[in-house]
């Protein structure tokens, strides 16, 4: 006889979330600092792995790139609300247009946050969209200063060339310069020009 399985949360059970992003280390580094906030997340790098993951986990919370790769993480909206109905979805994007968040929001997502969004911003958007209920935040995480550290570390493998590692980091310049102003850190020789 089959072993039964069991997808469903129990009331002591922490709710599983599933990060997708095709950059390994911020992916298990989001899901690090979520498990440390009362989810029991996973996270995968594309969405053919993604897919594997809902099926295996059905994930009640979702935090998705809106680019995987060369795939759109828009795609996987409907998967994860076929799979789980009221699957609470969102979208990260260095690229955070008006047309991408009403494509999402239409998809079904909740929100769209601009990267690099940190596990605080998205605990507040699943508390603020679930009346609360989403867990909260339970120990702080080095989350911040991970992704502080990517980015440096792009920053500096690209001689502080703020245009190509934002694409590398896959956003836009602007985004790229918003998010060292709010970490203040200035590259080298751009001292006005990124503060101004």
């Amino acid at each position: 006889m089959d072993a039964l399985v069991f997808t469903e949360e129990t009331e002591t059970s922490p709710p599983r979330l599933l990060v997708v992003d095709d950059d390994e280390v911020m992916a298990r580094r989001l899901s690090e600092a979520m498990d440390k906030r009362g989810f029991d997340a996973d996270y995968a790098l594309n969405l053919t792995e993604a897919q594997k993951r809902i099926d295996e986990m059905r994930p009640s919370y979702a935090v998705v790139d809106l680019r995987v790769g060369r795939e759109n993480g828009l795609d996987l909206i409907t998967p994860l609300k076929s799979a789980v109905p009221d699957c609470r979805v969102l979208i990260l994007s260095g690229y955070a247009t008006p047309a991408n968040a009403v494509s999402a929001i239409r998809l079904g997502a909740l929100d769209v946050l601009v990267k690099p969004a940190n596990a605080e911003e998205i605990v507040e958007a699943f508390q603020a969209a679930d009346g609360g209920r989403a867990p909260a935040p339970t120990t702080p995480t080095d989350i911040d200063f991970a992704e502080r550290d990517h980015v440096r570390r792009v920053l500096h493998e690209r001689d502080w060339n703020v245009t190509e590692s934002a694409r590398a980091l896959g956003m836009h310049r602007r985004t790229l310069q918003r998010v060292l102003r709010r970490w203040g850190i200035v590259p080298p020789g751009e001292e006005t020009s990124l503060l101004s």
